[in-house]
Parts: C-alpha cells; sequence; structure tokens
C-alpha cells in the first residue's frame, strides 16, 4: 500500500469513526462534563457521623461529607450514586428502609420529587415487590431520566471500545485512570429490559477488555516498537501494559525534548 493510499484510508476510517460518534454519542465521553465540573457549595453538602467502630455503639465517631443531587447528567448521576453506595456501606446500611434513608438525605428539588413519584407508583403497581426490588427500580426509573438514549450502557461500551486514543497531552496514567472510572460507572447505567420484562443489570467490563481497550487506544509508533521488540501486549496483565507503555511515553518524550533542545541550540549558533 502507497503512502498516499494509506493516508486515504486512514482518512476515511476518521471520518467513519468520527460520524459514528456523532450519530451515537456516548452517556459519558472521555473528556469530564462541563456539570461535573462545577464549582459545588457548601450548601450542596450533607454530613453523615459514622461510628469509627461500627460494633461499638460507644465507639468515637467521624465525620463524611457527600453532595446533594438535584439536577445533572450521566456523568454526575455515576459519581452521585457511588457516593451513595461508599456513604451505605460506611453506615453498614444493609436494608432498603435504612438505604432510602440515606438517598432521600441525599436528594432534593426536582431529584426528590422524582423519587418519591417514582417509588409510589412502583409500590402502587407492584404490591408483590419487596422493598429492595422497589428501590432498585425507582433508582432505575430516576437513571432513564437523565441518560440521553435507550442502549445507553451499549453504546458507552463502544465508545471506550473504539473511540479513545492515548494523546493530545493525555498522558499513560491519566488515560489509564479516567477510563477504569468510566468502566466502574457502568454499573449505574440503566438497567437492561429483557423481552420477558424481567432487568438485567449492567456491568464493568472485565480487565482484560480494559486492556484491550488500552492496547487498541495506544500510539501507532508504540505498536511497532512492540513488535519490534517481539512483545505481545495481548500477553501483559493491565499493570504489565500500564508500566510498560508509560516507559515507551517517557522515551519518546525524552526524545522530543532532546530534539527540540538540539534544534534551539543549531538555531542559536546559527545567529
Amino acid at each position: 500500500m502507497t503512502n498516499a493510499v494509506s493516508k486515504l484510508t486512514n482518512t476515511k476510517v476518521a471520518e467513519r469513526v468520527e460520524h459514528h460518534v456523532q450519530s451515537f454519542p456516548p452517556a459519558i465521553t472521555f473528556a469530564k462534563s462541563k456539570k461535573s465540573k462545577e464549582k459545588r457549595e457548601s450548601s450542596d453538602f450533607r454530613e453523615f457521623e459514622i461510628l469509627l467502630d461500627p460494633s461499638d455503639t460507644s465507639s468515637q465517631k467521624t465525620k463524611k461529607s457527600a453532595y446533594v443531587f438535584e439536577l445533572g447528567d450521566a456523568e454526575t448521576w455515576c459519581h452521585w450514586r457511588k457516593q451513595v453506595d461508599d456513604m451505605c456501606s460506611l453506615l453498614e446500611a444493609t436494608t432498603a428502609a435504612a438505604q432510602t434513608k440515606i438517598i432521600e438525605a441525599l436528594l432534593r428539588g426536582r431529584a426528590l420529587e422524582s423519587f418519591h413519584t417514582y417509588k409510589q407508583a412502583n409500590q402502587t403497581a407492584h404490591p408483590a415487590w419487596d422493598e429492595a426490588k422497589v428501590l432498585k427500580i425507582t433508582l432505575n426509573d430516576m437513571a432513564m431520566q437523565i441518560f440521553p438514549v435507550k442502549n445507553a450502557y451499549r453504546q458507552q461500551k463502544t465508545y471506550m471500545k473504539y473511540h479513545l486514543f492515548i494523546g493530545n497531552g493525555v498522558s499513560v496514567k491519566q488515560f489509564e485512570h479516567r477510563i477504569t472510572w468510566m468502566n466502574q460507572s457502568l454499573k449505574y447505567f440503566p438497567l437492561i429490559k429483557l423481552a420477558n420484562g424481567q432487568y438485567k443489570d449492567c456491568k464493568p467490563m472485565p480487565e482484560d477488555e480494559l486492556c484491550e481497550i488500552i492496547n487498541i487506544a495506544k500510539k501507532p509508533e508504540w505498536t511497532a516498537t512492540m513488535m519490534g521488540a517481539n512483545i505481545d501486549p495481548y500477553d501483559l496483565s493491565k499493570p504489565e501494559l500500564i508500566e510498560y507503555l508509560e516507559r515507551l511515553d517517557n522515551t519518546c518524550t525524552c526524545i522530543v525534548d532532546s530534539s527540540m533542545t538540539s534544534r534551539r541550540t543549531d538555531e542559536q549558533t546559527r545567529h
């Protein structure tokens, strides 16, 4: 394949990738959403007292804050859900009733109204459901109003697998940190409704799939380097792959810095 044909092919592939993302946008992009970066005021947080030793009611206490959800997007919803889970774990809220109290404390305004409305509707429509099922479907009803598309889970996974690239100021470690968070957030996406009316949980991708994402996202020149060193990325665990790519990134950065320094020195010499 000639260079001209190769460049044309690469351009067409890039255009198809860009068109697909525009046509089927993910719920959460690699770049953080504007809503998630908004500054929160002290009034946006609730403080909880937590026993240092949950088994001893007279144990010393510590305080833990979590922000309140009112209006937001898919990314802020996932952040909030993670906080709720963390708080339920810290407070050992194992029953649906106890978890509901924590959730109500961390909702306000329109979001709290929606929670109560959906909860009442589910209790009325499905009297045989236990509290845990009612709570789960109520949170799912809220999520479906926040996430922008019907098949959010499938579209998000496709985006993560084929549309992310390391570069443009994003280091290997930063890339890993972001996709790890995005992957963990998948469990807070709207449930998958099956043909029989049952629901299926959305689950994070396993580590081997994350390795594939990182491998596909790496720079083309790194692939050539790995092939030259007879290193198969599929033989590496996620930590091993990240460590190796970081070394490549640092090596390339040093080469670029050295080249720029040499160029500036040559220019100064000529002048």
